[in-house]
């Protein structure tokens, strides 16, 4: 059993990575997108220009998997490290329904796309790299707390 702080240090290493994550993914879209639904409620939100870098030569030359498959991994990454970390790392019923919903979700948005239920343009590859950021999530807040000694 870890510590109460290894624990409180696990949190926190955890809470970063999901933050980083987050705002990785987010200033790699808004800096390679201009007109999505996201990012027209950003500026609205007055928002838009904050997260925006001026050198957008920079962001326009980025290569496809960098602008459309990254940010989609980050995300997810993020959500399941913080379901993970609000569920202390447990598996049981709650937990795994929050985790099973992020994936469905991921999976579902993207594949409303492809019927022109929701807004973008339907890719495998998003679609592959959603799944494999949670996968990467889940591995990355394994429970290594009942790793044998030696």
């Amino acid at each position: 059993m870890l510590s109460d702080s290894s624990m409180t240090y696990r949190k926190v290493k955890d809470c970063f990575i999901a933050a980083f994550s987050l705002l990785v993914g987010l200033l790699i879209y808004v800096n390679s997108r201009t007109e999505t639904v996201f990012t027209n409620l950003m500026k609205q939100w007055g928002v838009f220009d904050f997260f925006r870098f001026s050198n957008q030569s920079f962001w326009n030359n980025q290569h496809p998997f960098i602008k459309y498959q990254v940010p989609d991994m980050l995300w997810m990454l993020s959500l399941i490290v913080v379901i993970r970390i609000i569920w202390n790392y447990q598996y049981n019923f709650i937990a795994n329904t929050f985790i099973i919903i992020a994936f469905v979700l991921g999976v579902m948005f993207e594949a409303f796309q492809s019927i022109g239920f929701t807004p973008g343009t339907f890719d495998y590859l998003d679609l592959v790299f959603t799944i494999l950021g949670g996968l990467i999530g889940l591995f990355i807040t394994k429970d290594k707390r009942f790793r044998p000694e030696g």
